[in-house]
């Protein structure tokens, strides 16, 4: 119900219904394609807002999912009158779901789905046991201690392939969380500026986003990835945890 939206996930909910709306009107070919570009760029800052006051109150790990059902609610809505499905756009309801998310954590709202990592970034990254088994593994353990079913409810999915991909935008978003401030803290702009390159990217995953992060601190590397990586797996861990069980938190 909407009275028991956080307040950012009110100011969100409209945002994204308007995308939803543009989405719809470019689907019918009442408006252009670029239309939908033009409504991204008009509400991304007001998005980027709402991703920081979920980023203060700790609970931005709630933020991708919700984009993704508000974008979805605003096809629904509209849709509805024009004959058109979420269904029949769900690749769109995706595509620029995911956009909007990296746009609002990168702090750029140019990130598209065209864009791609730098040399630099990519010269420099590190790899880390923290692959992409390792990152399936730790989505396949979720789904085995809560069950499939569960899983899917709690993702608001309804196919692994789409479960995944949430979990995949969770784990970006638990990632960012610390080690952007890390970047921040201990290195760096041109580290900061590698590391938004690559997290801006079509080509971002959660395995290589932590690799970038390893091998921007070549001064001191096997120290640095060390905690990068012992770092992220407690956090991970805590956040697979509350998945499965999410009175724990209570």
């Amino acid at each position: 119900m909407f009275f028991n939206k956080r307040p950012w996930e009110k100011d969100l909910d409209t945002q994204c219904y308007v995308i939803g709306s543009a989405i719809v009107k470019v689907a019918t070919g009442e408006m252009p394609a670029d239309f939908l570009d033009f409504t991204i760029e008009n509400h991304i800052v007001a998005i980027r807002g709402c991703y920081d006051e979920a980023r203060a109150e700790g609970t931005e790990d709630k933020f991708g999912k919700s984009v993704r059902r508000f974008v979805k609610r605003g096809v629904d809505v509209t849709g509805s009158h024009a004959k058109v499905s979420s269904y029949a756009v769900r690749e769109t309801i995706e595509a620029v779901s995911d956009r909007v998310v990296r746009a609002c954590i990168s702090g750029s709202s140019s990130a598209s789905a065209d864009s791609a990592p730098s040399q630099s970034s990519a010269l420099e990254s590190t790899l880390t046991e923290l692959d992409r088994d390792w990152f399936l593994r730790w989505a396949d353990g979720m789904s085995e201690r809560k069950g499939k079913a569960a899983l899917f409810a709690a993702l608001e999915v309804d196919s692994e392939q789409e479960a995944l991909e949430q979990l995949w935008i969770k784990a970006i978003l638990i990632i960012d969380h610390d080690c952007r401030d890390y970047v921040q803290k201990y290195l760096d702009g041109q580290a900061l500026s590698r590391y938004a390159d690559y997290f801006t990217s079509d080509e971002a995953t959660p395995w290589g986003l932590i690799s970038v992060v390893c091998g921007l601190n070549q001064g001191s590397l096997d120290e640095w990835r060390t905690f990068i990586v012992d770092d992220m797996k407690g956090k991970l861990g805590r956040f697979a945890d509350i998945m499965v069980d999410p009175s724990i938190v209570d």
